[in-house]
């Protein structure tokens, strides 16, 4: 813990370790850490098992734990600091909006909720029936605290108690939908006119039969899209036969296409942090500067590659906040033993196989060979699922 040169600030700040996803700090580097976050004075508590840090959060009634102690589970100490509020209960000062759901989407009602403070941030309890809330930008109306949207697009709720209001900017995202009635899926056959990315599974062959159809799928790819991303494994003379712009490589890439940007990111050791730190900087930089309505990420390895949770659903939860929430078309693309699609709080997944699996004997294996098509305009974005046969 530490305070400021002023005193009147206090840091405190809490390191996991002996674990795999934070193997911890040396006091040198504790050290250079507080004084760069503002520390002038700070001092080092017992490390080990007993470090433990807890809190009570805003929306919350009890206390609970922050951090990842070391041993599993808090272990009993003597001692420990705390801050405590005693500041008076006062006059209501601030309004928090927020939902229990990952996303908001069209004739979906939704409930929303919202808790009013005083300035110490003393929770009031007031009921729910007492604040009034409102939708602008998007059409919806509200039925006591349970939105009704009625369309998609740009929405700013509003709370509302006695003279304070609070609002929040939120995307209403199209209708909650299965893969299987996806408003963007086109039948295989369907004839599209736009710019057009191919995204093709393994092509890392290993027969004759392979071969064969790796470049088949190659050229099918040359031959209907504008640049094309490769997934999983291939091998240089598989590569080298695409004619139109290639993203492929164990590290990180944007390319830019029309309304369309491609990211590609290497997370074959583990998840992004293990394959290349810097990664994350230039991706988040990405996704904050996107303008453009379509990203395709692609993963070199499967997205269950993440052995650190924390990472895989904080990859998530950018692209839900920084694109899907904003309105963007989200795909995320990966190797995978299998062909699967899923939709998960308005992004889309695609696992491609490719040529995985194809045995030199056997041609019925090559039923299950598909790429991806995404195809868009200035108005639309729809994909279709084809086989390289």
């Amino acid at each position: 813990m530490g305070v400021d040169k002023t005193g009147k600030k206090a840091y405190l700040v809490t390191v996991d370790g002996r674990q795999s996803a934070s193997v911890g700090m040396s006091l040198a580097q504790l050290q250079d850490y507080m004084r760069d976050i503002g520390c002038y004075n700070a001092v080092n508590l017992d490390g080990g098992g007993s470090t433990t840090f807890v809190s009570k959060e805003p929306r919350q009634d009890v206390i609970s734990l922050k951090n990842r102690v070391s041993d599993g589970s808090m272990r009993a100490v003597a001692n420990g600091v705390g801050i405590i509020s005693t500041a008076p209960v006062s006059n209501p000062a601030i309004i928090d909006i927020y939902t229990t759901e990952e996303g908001i989407y069209e004739k979906t009602p939704q409930t929303i909720y919202a808790n009013v403070y005083d300035e110490y941030y003393h929770n009031l309890s007031i009921p729910i029936d007492e604040i009034s809330f409102s939708i602008d930008g998007a059409e919806g109306y509200f039925v006591d605290n349970v939105l009704y949207p009625l369309e998609s697009g740009n929405a700013t709720i509003t709370a509302r108690y006695k003279n304070i209001t609070a609002s929040v900017e939120k995307y209403v995202r199209y209708e909650k939908q299965q893969p299987e009635t996806d408003k963007m899926k086109l039948p295989e056959e369907t004839e599209t006119v736009g710019t057009k990315i191919a995204v093709l599974g393994n092509t890392k062959y290993t027969n004759i039969l392979g071969l064969l159809y790796a470049n088949r799928a190659i050229s099918k790819a040359n031959a209907q899209a504008d640049a094309i991303a490769l997934v999983g494994e291939s091998l240089p003379n598989v590569t080298k036969r695409a004619t139109k712009p290639l993203v492929y490589g164990d590290y990180y890439y944007a390319a830019y296409k029309q309304n369309n940007v491609l990211i590609q990111i290497d997370n074959s050791k583990g998840g992004m942090l293990k394959a290349n730190p810097s990664q994350w900087g230039r991706f988040l930089s990405q996704l904050d500067a996107t303008t453009v309505n379509n990203v395709i990420i692609t993963l070199n390895n499967n997205i269950s590659a993440f052995e650190n949770v924390n990472e895989l659903n904080l990859f998530k939860q950018m692209l839900e906040e920084k694109l899907v929430d904003k309105g963007k078309n989200v795909f995320v693309i990966y190797d995978d033993n299998e062909n699967t699609q899923t939709i998960e709080n308005g992004i889309r997944y695609f696992g491609l196989k490719g040529i995985k699996g194809v045995k030199s004997t056997d041609y019925t294996s090559l039923k299950q060979c598909f790429y991806l098509l995404i195809t868009s305009t200035e108005t639309e974005t729809l994909y279709q699922i084809k086989s390289i046969l």
